[in-house]
């Protein structure tokens, strides 16, 4: 139960996040980067991802600590919290004044600093599901039901944010300060709430207490890469720009074509959110029935035809009805909250059976740069 709501007011209090891709809603649409110094600046932090995503696997491979191999970074929850206030209120806007390029790198160095203290909490608090039990149908009823606590946040954020446009934003354009400051602020200051999580919680991995092992990057490599289980849920995961693509158009067509009032577009996301409940709800039984391949084959070819169908009513006079539909039936498929978790804790035992060595840090490794590769391409579309 600590895990769980530890977990939903980190999905809240992390949504804050300065972005280089094109078409960011804050450092595109709201400070007017063009898409070419956004593209520019994307590989800029592409490249230095690249530079600490080996130190980050062997931080999490390799690190000793009393609380654990994830549940250590959890106490980074205040110094993020402090970091996201930070850059969520640096005069940007006074310093474009001056020159884009100091507002770029005003951008730039506190986004930097911000995202990689963030992004350890979020590493600390959703891999922790992973080593709370090494039984693994026991990980599975613990996902379903922290999944289906945690989601919570998600349907406040989709109630929250659309709401706070309309009453921070008189004319339904949320592309100002005054909306992300106002609506921001507020939920950044729940990050202590996550802290439950490593109070409420216990690693549990089998592990010889005699043996302490220093896990080399070659030697982490060379195993990680010949995990079939990794790179087919790589693959999977790779192609997620697309799926992107449906909450996309809908925010555009909310926020640009003005197709509804953003309160009632907050509602109709936030049921379709909601529609996640009953897959996340039925899983275990789903996974003992069928299986966890064939549920991740049937939900993939769904989205595929899903995405397509949008070219029958996009630019029609229903497209909203249409838009809320697709969602609505995509979230009902979507099972990676409790699916994709308990495919990467069997891959990561899995792994261990085979080599010997408990290896976590690696597989983020070797994942995020090909997926740096990867993510560069598609991000041109």
């Amino acid at each position: 139960a600590m895990l769980s709501i530890g977990w939903m007011a980190m999905l809240m209090a992390v949504q804050w996040s300065i972005g280089f891709s094109v078409g960011n809603q804050f450092t595109g649409m709201t400070l007017h980067m063009t898409n070419r110094e956004l593209l520019v600046m994307g590989y800029v932090c592409t490249a230095l991802g690249y530079v600490l995503t080996p130190l980050n696997a062997y931080i999490i491979d390799n690190l000793r600590s009393k609380d654990g191999k994830y549940r250590v970074f959890i106490k980074l929850a205040i110094p993020s919290m402090a970091l996201t206030l930070v850059s969520i209120w640096l005069p940007y806007e006074q310093a474009r004044g001056i020159s884009r390029y100091l507002m770029i790198a005003m951008l730039f160095v506190i986004g930097q600093v911000q995202g990689y203290v963030q992004n350890w909490v979020k590493t600390g608090v959703s891999n922790m599901v992973h080593v709370i039990t090494p039984n693994t149908q026991e990980r599975t009823k613990i996902m379903t039901i922290t999944s289906i606590i945690y989601s919570a946040g998600y349907t406040i954020n989709n109630m929250y944010y659309p709401l706070m446009v309309d009453i921070l934003s008189p004319n339904g354009d949320k592309y100002n300060m005054r909306y992300f400051r106002g609506a921001y602020t507020p939920v950044a200051l729940l990050m202590p709430l996550v802290l439950l999580a490593y109070f409420g919680t216990r690693e549990r991995l089998v592990l010889p207490k005699s043996r302490i092992t220093k896990m080399s990057f070659t030697t982490s490599m060379r195993a990680v890469a010949g995990n079939k289980i990794f790179w087919i849920k790589c693959a999977d995961g790779w192609n997620d720009f697309l799926e992107g693509a449906k909450g996309n158009l809908w925010d555009w067509m909310v926020y640009r074509a003005h197709i509804m009032k953003s309160t009632t577009y907050g509602i109709l996301n936030n049921l379709c959110y909601n529609a996640q409940f009953w897959g996340m709800l039925f899983s275990p039984w789903f996974i003992k029935k069928f299986g966890k391949k064939k549920i991740k084959i049937f939900k993939n070819i769904a989205q595929i035809f899903l995405i397509a169908s949008f070219f029958l009513f996009y630019k029609t006079s229903w497209a909203g009805v249409g838009l809320f539909i697709v969602n609505f039936i995509d979230r009902f498929v979507d099972t990676g909250n409790v699916i994709d978790a308990a495919i990467e804790s069997d891959m990561r035992d899995n792994q261990q059976y085979l080599t010997g060595e408990r290896i976590d840090g690696a597989f983020g490794f070797i994942q995020s740069y090909a997926g740096g590769v990867i993510g560069a391409v598609t991000g041109l579309f």
